[in-house]
């Protein structure tokens, strides 16, 4: 049986120029509705200052966050479709507090058998 290799997982800023290097090109921002999209609520609280970095992460993750079977189907999904690279977007700019880089370092943790960290250490 081949062995599949790993998908890599990066983000960058929407309105950053695309690239072909992009691979699977992801749109989660809370208006998208994507699986790793943040609540409406949670981004304008973060905005105005309602809430920390750290309470938005807390908040992200019980009731923002995919459940794991959800998240099973989406790597299938990905894995049957050849996928070798998967670019979150969002509004924040490289190197800002993103539900991106949340939603990845979660993806890393509980599912590394599948992914690798493509992003760069600003990004």
């Amino acid at each position: 049986m081949k062995r599949r290799r790993k998908i890599i997982l990066t983000r960058k800023p929407l309105r950053a120029k695309a690239s072909p290097d992009d691979g699977c090109r992801i749109l989660t921002t809370w208006k998208a509705g994507h699986l790793f999209s943040p609540s409406k609520k949670l981004v304008e609280d973060l905005r105005a200052g309602e809430i920390g970095e750290e309470r938005y992460k807390d908040l992200y993750y019980v009731f923002d966050f995919p459940y794991e079977s959800d998240i099973k189907v989406w790597i299938q999904g990905l894995r049957d479709a050849g996928a070798e690279k998967i670019t979150f977007l969002c509004y924040c700019a490289d190197g800002a507090f993103c539900h991106t880089h949340l939603a990845i370092d979660r993806l890393l943790r509980d599912f590394g058998k599948y992914f690798i960290d493509g992003r760069k250490a600003d990004g």
